[in-house]
């Protein structure tokens, strides 16, 4: 968890208030690795498919 918890204070420090718009981050523990990133209910990134974990970067241009 704690690569998560890196990845979520990224994302809300350098973009939280970019677009300005209301920006959160919640995570859920779950088992075998999982990661999954979500917006509105769409899968826009899993761990499980990609082989690895994102770069914030990459989650960002999603979040456009």
């Amino acid at each position: 968890m704690p690569k998560a918890l890196d990845m979520a204070q990224k994302l809300l420090e350098s973009y939280g208030m970019v677009y300005n718009k209301k920006f959160g981050v919640s995570l859920e523990p779950g088992d075998q690795g999982i990661f999954d990133v979500y917006l509105d209910d769409r899968l826009i990134f899993s761990k499980k498919e990609e082989g690895r974990l994102p770069e914030p970067k990459e989650i960002v241009e999603k979040l456009k």
